[in-house]
């Protein structure tokens, strides 16, 4: 079994909540077995690059431009069909746009799954230019696992 999870960092770069949540994941899953690569960008590389830290295989690609807050790498894009055919499960974390438009470069035969993190709270007014690409991507989805009971309440 291999899961791949997609988001917008990890570490060493990136530390917040989200990088946890998939850390925790990892950390159970892979003393049984499981193979986790993650995908994810960074600002300081200017190729893609692979290391392993605690049996997680953490593809990082160059970010090519942040537009409020939301990385996108013309390279992820390139490669992302072909790293996401290895895997068993696309496990993507919300909210990140760029991750909804790889999603429609993945194959469709491969099961997904999103974490829902977090509603955009931000910003406000490109979230209405999101919207369509955002409930399409949610639609697409096998799976939904909200972070909170007011999530499955009140969000999309």
């Amino acid at each position: 079994m291999h899961i791949l999870h997609i988001y917008k960092t990890f570490t060493p770069e990136g530390f917040g909540g989200v990088e946890q949540v998939i850390r925790q994941i990892a950390s159970e899953l892979v003393p049984e077995g499981v193979k986790i690569s993650v995908l994810a960008l960074s600002d300081k590389i200017s190729a893609p690059t692979t290391i392993t830290q605690a049996g997680i295989t953490v593809h990082h690609f160059p970010t090519t431009i942040d537009v409020a807050s939301n990385g996108i790498s013309i390279s992820a894009i390139k490669y992302f069909p072909a790293l996401a055919k290895t895997a068993d499960i696309l496990h993507y974390h919300f909210p990140w746009p760029t991750g909804d438009v790889l999603h429609q470069f993945a194959p469709k035969s491969i099961p997904t799954i999103v974490t829902y993190h977090s509603d955009i709270v931000r910003q406000r007014l490109l979230k209405i230019v999101y919207a369509p690409l955002m409930e399409i991507f949610l639609r697409q989805m096998d799976m939904i696992v909200a972070t909170s009971p007011n999530y499955i309440e009140t969000s999309p």
